[in-house]
């Protein structure tokens, strides 16, 4: 039986909250909640990142993510995304074929609103990866 394995990136801290940024366990990677933006990192003053600046933050976090698990974007089967504004699909589409530009694979994709505050989109990922890292 393959024991569980938390996995941990930089960016991805829960404040003080002993919680990792995914589970790995037989192949199966799921993520905790990914954000495009962290409102306690913001610098007082700042304008808020954009929608479009929160979703290139996101897609980079998933990856590192993925990446620190041992495997790539080509093994997440689903995102869930969470926006403030879904009628904003666009700029989310914009990303998200960059990252699965091939239209015969990509992961299944379900969004849905949230309240709107500084966090402007957020997701939860599911993947299956071949192989445990070491």
């Amino acid at each position: 039986m393959d024991s569980r394995k938390s996995i941990y990136t930089g960016g991805q801290q829960h404040g003080s909250n002993p919680i990792p940024a995914a589970c790995l366990k037989n192949g199966l990677l799921v993520s905790g909640a990914v954000y495009g933006a962290d409102p306690s990192a913001a610098t007082p003053g700042a304008p808020d990142p954009g929608l479009d600046e929160q979703c290139a933050v996101l897609f980079a976090r998933i990856r590192d993510i993925v990446t620190a698990a041992g495997g790539g974007l080509e093994d997440i089967v689903k995102i869930s995304i969470r926006m403030a504004d879904p009628a904003q699909r666009e700029v989310l589409n914009k990303h998200w074929l960059q990252h699965f530009p091939d239209p015969a694979s990509r992961p299944a994709r379900h969004v849905e609103p949230m309240p709107a505050g500084r966090r402007l989109i957020a997701a939860e990922f599911m993947a299956m990866l071949d192989r445990e890292p070491s």
